[in-house]
């Protein structure tokens, strides 16, 4: 008996539309639960598939239209693995019947390992977070107190672990 797919409406067109990281991870976000299965038994599928001469070269086509970025979000580069994610999910039918859906360059963007677990499993703890806004001289906080700071002031270092200064300059 044959799965009849219902369609999301989503897509890569629409998802690159969204100008934040997080609307974007909104957007993808399926919500499943861990352990719940999705091939099942048919997990083999998705190795078949995923090791073709075929996908090998759809996922570099994916790749380079994404920059390697994680949902195709500038200045999100992918420094791990690069999953490629079906927009609107597979499921073995699609596989069996090569459903042009599997192949489809508005159905995939390119994720990294913890947004492809965060958009399945709605752990958005996942995610990378906003980088710290820097302001000068807040670099140098380990340097508050230490001899490094005191080298600077001309003085002698002292050492760590007697107390007693050392002889010569560093």
């Amino acid at each position: 008996m044959s799965r009849h797919r219902i369609h999301l409406g989503k897509s890569y067109h629409e998802l690159i539309l969204l100008p934040t990281y997080e609307e974007r991870y909104e957007y993808l976000r399926i919500g499943g639960v861990v352990g719940e299965a999705t091939f099942g038994g048919d997990r083999y599928l998705n190795q078949v598939l995923y090791t073709s001469k075929e996908w090998r070269s759809f996922r570099d086509a994916v790749i380079i239209r994404d920059n390697g970025c994680d949902m195709a979000m500038d200045g999100y580069d992918i420094f791990d693995m690069i999953i490629i994610h079906h927009i609107n999910p597979l499921d073995p039918d699609d596989v069996i019947k090569r459903s042009p859906c599997i192949f489809d360059m508005d159905n995939v963007v390119c994720v990294s390992p913890k947004t492809h677990r965060a958009i399945h499993y709605g752990n958005k703890s996942l995610l990378p977070q906003d980088p710290i806004e820097r302001r000068p001289g807040d670099h140098c906080e380990w340097l508050a107190g230490s001899s490094v700071q005191n080298i600077v002031k001309g003085e002698q270092p002292y050492d760590g672990y007697t107390g007693r200064k050392h002889l010569k300059y560093y």
